[in-house]
């Protein structure tokens, strides 16, 4: 939503931040399925698309595949026991109704309204300094975020080589590090 604002409202805006987003569902959907499903072992991907034929998303079995294959390793790193607790309190207060008609509750795909979202073309559009967070093991292609930042006249990117897609959390000195410079170099020093 950022980005689609920055296109349409950037005059308002001295500078922005995107963590962890691509600039398309398509994206998304390609990265998920062609790499990171890959890194799952085949029976338990099978378990996990048995339960999402079945839209059998409430399931415990189906929560904890999801969470131990894949939450684990691309969302967060630190241990699911160890989870900060704004995390845990997310996944609790999660509105499923936007999240359902949005993505849909299958983690390994986008099919709802957010399917065919693609802010591509005009992310040459957007001139204020952006700051883009990829992470190596992050749900979102780091590379699609780095060549993002190259698409935009003041991009900058930053890379968290033992960070996912919750950098904030489990790199998070050199997260916040990164977001703090970005401000003070286009915050007036402030």
């Amino acid at each position: 939503m950022a980005m689609e604002y920055a296109v349409k409202y950037q005059n308002n805006l001295k500078a922005m931040i995107v963590s962890n987003m691509c600039s398309s569902g398509k994206e998304f959907n390609r990265y998920v399925q062609q790499v990171l499903t890959k890194q799952i072992p085949v029976d338990v991907m099978n378990r996990i698309n048995k339960f999402a034929q079945n839209n059998d998303y409430e399931n415990p079995e189906y929560t904890n595949l999801v969470t131990e294959y894949f939450y684990s390793k691309f969302i967060c790193r630190i241990p699911v026991e160890k989870w900060p607790e704004p995390l845990n309190r997310s996944f609790g207060k999660l509105n499923k109704d936007y999240y359902m008609k949005l993505q849909v509750p299958n983690e390994f795909g986008i099919v709802g309204d957010l399917k065919n979202w693609d802010i591509t073309h005009n992310l040459k559009n957007i001139t204020i300094p952006t700051l883009m967070i990829g992470a190596k093991y992050d749900e979102i292609d780091p590379e699609h975020i780095h060549w993002m930042s190259t698409q935009m006249r003041n991009g900058d990117y930053l890379y968290c080589a033992n960070g996912s897609h919750l950098s904030m959390y489990d790199q998070q000195h050199f997260y916040m590090k990164g977001i703090i410079d970005f401000i003070k170099k286009n915050g007036n020093g402030k």
